[in-house]
């Protein structure tokens, strides 16, 4: 596995496509910045962006909805485990490590309710039932509803 992190795409520490050269279509990549996929042979690599909006979103909702005293390590690795389990088995199997980007808000949530039930669990956030958390976090995510213009 090879992360390079690095972002902007300009200060990239190395490109996929040479990453999968160098490991003759072995390594499993994401990066820090978008890339495209890359095609090596008859399998074609997609690049997932390891970027911290697939999780700080969930971990700031689920610390507002628990009310959390602390972020404790267990809160931050049901975060990760929660967002692994966002990657479907098609983004696995197309060497993705992340979910598409389209997929964001339902990784918000997931990750939200993972992250309010170990602040519960771990004694730093309110005792609240699963049901409570799920419809907590659901009514305090952010709709963005535009009104129409209209012009004066």
């Amino acid at each position: 596995m090879i992360l390079p992190l690095s972002n902007p795409t300009s200060k990239t520490e190395a490109e996929p496509e040479d990453i999968l050269e160098w490991t003759r279509g072995c390594a499993i990549v994401a990066t820090g910045s978008p890339f495209p996929p890359v095609t090596r042979g008859d399998w074609t690599h997609v690049i997932g962006q390891a970027n911290n909006a697939f999780c700080f979103p969930g971990i700031g909702l689920a610390a507002l909805v628990a009310e959390a005293r602390e972020i404790t390590d267990e809160m931050f690795l049901s975060a990760a485990e929660a967002l692994a389990g966002t990657v479907s088995q098609a983004r696995l199997e197309e060497g993705a490590l992340y979910p598409n980007q389209s997929e964001l808000r339902v990784a918000s949530r997931v990750v939200a309710i993972a992250v309010a039930r170990a602040a519960r669990d771990g004694g730093v956030g309110r005792n609240l039932c699963d049901d409570e958390i799920e419809s907590a976090v659901d009514a305090m995510m952010w709709e963005p509803r535009y009104l129409p213009y209209e012009p004066a």
